[in-house]
């Protein structure tokens, strides 16, 4: 059965168990002191929070270990620890891993930069594996950190249908976890993402400032991945609070970086049955990409023909970029990811789901609406 812990970082309540039990004579001096994974069954937490208790016990003189044998309690005369707002931490740093699926310059490497300039503030050490988008890899090299020591995750999830029972493993196992970009529904899982909602709201309104009402939404697919479905979830508010009826077909969500012909293919036919529309938001910077490609294979171009908001795009030095678009903010996504993760080491409970604002940046591939619908519709489509 569990012991009831009273309120406060879980390693200080297990470190406060073991000093009841040697106050009460349950535990006397040269007695084996339960060990990092029976401590974690029995308390329900992550082995990594009692070994910070452990730790914690030693450092204080409290216990002492012997290698391949276990902990003891010391024989000198039991001293009163120190009370909680007294203690104090062990200097050494934590070994952290962090997963990404790449690191491209549009999203993904400024959050890296982010969390490594926090490890180095912290003391922390840290290692980075690559998924490179596959959901194998990215299982394999959970496993490999675990197995070289890391105390605690921040992985960027490998899109899919189907979570990673790797990732949900660790849930269970309370494993210090921060997930990033997106979170996984109903799994209590830490999280730091956009406001993927707000922002493909705020993208959407920006093109109806401009005139367009016939915005095309192109996507990867968005089963299984949080990010994509709240910014369908963005695009149908925005048509919500304007009250204009939403067509279905304006969806285009079967992009895939790993077919091109055919998604270049499905977007020059998506502009040939939907002749009226006259801008797009394109989920991610790189069907942005693809976008472009498709469009001006068959003669058209952004903005003359039609205007394109994406989600991330590359630091521009000079100038406009080219694209407008929805800017993370990846150096908080990292500072935060890393303050979750460093408050689960230090045995508490983070937040589930936290947002992160965003900035939208006015680029070079937006214009007014100069055309109505049927004007649109006029002119000659130069496709095959």
């Amino acid at each position: 059965m569990v012991r009831q812990m009273n309120a406060g970082p879980l390693y200080k309540q297990i470190y406060d168990y073991i000093i009841e039990q040697v106050k009460n004579g349950e535990l006397e001096a040269g007695d084996r002191i339960p060990s990092e994974k029976e401590l974690a069954e029995h308390f329900q937490v992550s082995r990594i929070t009692s070994k910070k208790a452990l730790d914690l016990l030693s450092q204080h003189s409290i216990i002492h270990r012997i290698q391949g044998k276990g902990s003891f309690l010391s024989k000198q005369e039991f001293l009163s620890p120190q009370p909680a707002h007294e203690f104090v931490e062990p200097k050494q740093g934590h070994l952290l891993g962090i997963i990404f699926p790449d690191l491209g310059d549009s999203y993904g490497s400024g959050i890296v930069r982010a969390i490594e300039a926090q490890c180095n503030q912290s003391g922390s050490h840290l290692m980075i594996k690559l998924s490179h988008g596959s959901s194998t890899i990215e299982e394999l090299a959970i496993s490999q950190l675990i197995e070289i020591g890391v105390e605690g995750l921040i992985v960027f999830p490998v899109s899919g249908r189907h979570y990673n029972p790797k990732i949900l493993e660790l849930v269970v196992k309370n494993y210090p976890l921060v997930l990033v970009d997106r979170y996984l529904r109903d799994i209590p899982a830490s999280s730091v993402c956009t406001h993927n909602r707000a922002a493909a709201t705020a993208a959407t309104n920006y093109l109806f400032s401009l005139g367009h009402e016939r915005i095309g939404f192109i996507s990867r697919r968005p089963e299984g991945t949080s990010a994509i479905e709240e910014r369908m979830q963005g695009f149908h508010m925005a048509y919500a609070q304007k009250a204009i009826q939403l067509d279905p077909q304006l969806f285009l969500t079967t992009i895939a970086e790993d077919d091109l012909d055919a998604s270049i293919g499905a977007i020059q036919d998506f502009i040939v049955s939907n002749a009226d529309v006259t801008a797009f938001i394109a989920c991610e910077y790189g069907v942005a990409l693809i976008l472009q490609y498709a469009l001006e294979a068959v003669g058209k171009s952004i903005p003359q023909d039609y205007a394109v908001i994406c989600f991330d795009s590359p630091p521009c030095v000079l100038g406009k970029p080219f694209f407008t678009h929805i800017r993370q903010n990846e150096v908080g996504i990292g500072e935060k990811a890393m303050d979750l993760l460093l408050l689960q080491l230090g045995g508490n409970t983070a937040p589930q789901n936290t947002l992160v604002d965003f900035t939208l940046v006015e680029g070079q591939s937006t214009r007014a609406n100069k055309l109505t619908a049927s004007q649109y519709s006029q002119i000659p489509f130069s496709g095959q």
